[in-house]
This record gives structure tokens, C-alpha cells and sequence, in this order.
């Protein structure tokens, strides 16, 4: 877990430097080492891989810096999607656990800003656990209700696109 190490003593002092990319670099870096070792996990026979404290710390370390990104402008694309998509289902209601928490109370424009990227984490969370496109648009409309008829058009559009003939 050094990339976790790494990751954790560079955002504990990013504030002191002027990053002009590099550390940003070392960060993305340290996000895709940890997720080929997550992605490597299923492949390993089961007395090579991670126990569950070695996977809650792999996955806190991506969690810790997916909302670095999140806030600063993106570590790595694919870190949400793959850590929803690799998680097992007990892991998720810890990240929906965790997301919950870190999301900003009250509707103005300041919390709505900061909760976009979690609500989105969200979604992708709830897609994964089968949830309907009204429970999705619930959990946009309860972070953001501002947006919430722009939403609501996105995923109809969505679907019809999916369901119309070829």
C-alpha cells in the first residue's frame, strides 16, 4: 500500500506548494497503482488477496483522493465508476455510508456546488444496487433541486434514446 502512503502525505501537505501538475501527476499515479491492485484482487487466488482491513484502507485511499479530484479538477476518470463496479455489495453501503456523510447540508448554491460530484458517486452507487431512475432523481432532487427538472429530461431522454428502434 505505499501508493496509499504517498497519496496520503502529499495531500496532507499540498496546500504548502504551488502545484503546477506535478504533484497532481505523483496523485494520479498513486490513484491507478491502487486500482490495478483492486482490479488485480479477483484474479488472485484467495490466499494472495487482500483481507477485508487491507481492502477498506485500499479503498479509503481511493475514496480520499477521488474527492481530492473531485474538489481540485479530477485525479483519474475511470477512479468512481471502477471502485462502484469493483466493490462488493457490503463495501458500497460503506461508500454510500461515506458519501452521505461528506455531503454538504442546505440547498444553497455553495453546498449544491460541492455535493455535485458526491451526488454523482451516488448515482453511479445506486445504479450498481439496481435502483430505479425515480430513486435516482430523488437523490438529485434532495442535493439538488435547482436541477432537478434538467435531471429529470436527461435520464427520460436517456431511456427513450435506449428503447427507440434502430
Amino acid at each position: 500500500m505505499v501508493y496509499g502512503t504517498l497519496a496520503e502525505e502529499i495531500l496532507a501537505q499540498y496546500d504548502l506548494y504551488r502545484d503546477e501538475g506535478q504533484l497532481s501527476w505523483v496523485l494520479g499515479e498513486c490513484a491507478n497503482g491502487l486500482l490495478a491492485c483492486l482490479k488485480a484482487q479477483s484474479d488472485l487466488p484467495q490466499g494472495q488477496r487482500l483481507k477485508e482491513d487491507e481492502r477498506e484502507t485500499l479503498l479509503t485511499s481511493l475514496l480520499t483522493l477521488w474527492h481530492f479530484g473531485d474538489r481540485s479538477g479530477g485525479i483519474t476518470p475511470d477512479l468512481a465508476p471502477t471502485v462502484v463496479a469493483l466493490a462488493t455489495a457490503s463495501e458500497r453501503t460503506r461508500l454510500e455510508a461515506w458519501v452521505r456523510e461528506n455531503m454538504h447540508p442546505g440547498q444553497d448554491a455553495s453546498s449544491q456546488w460541492r455535493n455535485r460530484g458526491l451526488v454523482s458517486f451516488l448515482e453511479l452507487l445506486k445504479q450498481v444496487q439496481g435502483s430505479t431512475q425515480d430513486e435516482v432523481l430523488a437523490e438529485y432532487r434532495q442535493a439538488h433541486p435547482n436541477e432537478a427538472t434538467y435531471r429529470a429530461g436527461h435520464m427520460v431522454g436517456r431511456a427513450e434514446s435506449r428503447d427507440a428502434p434502430v
